[in-house]
């Protein structure tokens, strides 16, 4: 979460919007990492939509006027931040699969999302066509995501690794 948050950082955008899903399997330790996020966030973000009942924590450590919302599901989140989205955003949206943030991808306008898929090996090919040479590409993920297969696919020859 923190590396998508320095990612966000470093985006030029008119406005860069943080959309969080809680973090899992922290155990005794969900409380004080979430609450940890919230300088990471106030260096990253102009605006937060959170969901999930561990960010609570997150938004409680917030100055109020940075976040725009906060919902118990990221299906009541995507209409919020659907509506809030503009021209010149950067968006990033992140949390634990358990969240389904892919909802709020959903809801986001057309175009706005490059690619939106359920597993590393359907991504692949779609992230080793669209990169040129010189581009910049961070691959980031869970052991479990298998985001090497999107290197792999670099690799081969759709870009840059």
């Amino acid at each position: 979460m923190r590396a998508a948050l320095a990612l966000l950082r470093l985006l030029p955008a008119k406005r860069r919007l943080a959309v969080l899903g809680q973090m899992g399997e922290l155990g005794d330790f969900a409380a004080e990492e979430h609450r940890a996020l919230a300088g990471p966030v106030r260096e990253a973000a102009d605006l937060v939509f959170a969901c999930g009942p561990q960010m609570r924590h997150l938004v409680d450590a917030l100055p109020a006027g940075l976040v725009a919302a906060y919902t118990e599901t990221s299906a009541e989140l995507a209409p919020l931040v659907a509506a809030a989205v503009r021209d010149g955003d950067a968006v990033l949206v992140k949390g634990s699969k358990a969240t389904l943030m892919g909802r709020v991808l959903d809801a986001l306008p057309p175009g706005l999302v490059a690619a939106h898929t359920e597993t590393s090996a359907e991504l692949a090919p779609l992230v080793a066509a669209a990169v040129r040479d010189g581009d910049a590409v961070l691959v980031k993920g869970s052991k479990a995501t298998l985001m090497g297969r999107v290197l792999d696919a670099l690799r081969s020859g759709g870009g840059a690794a």
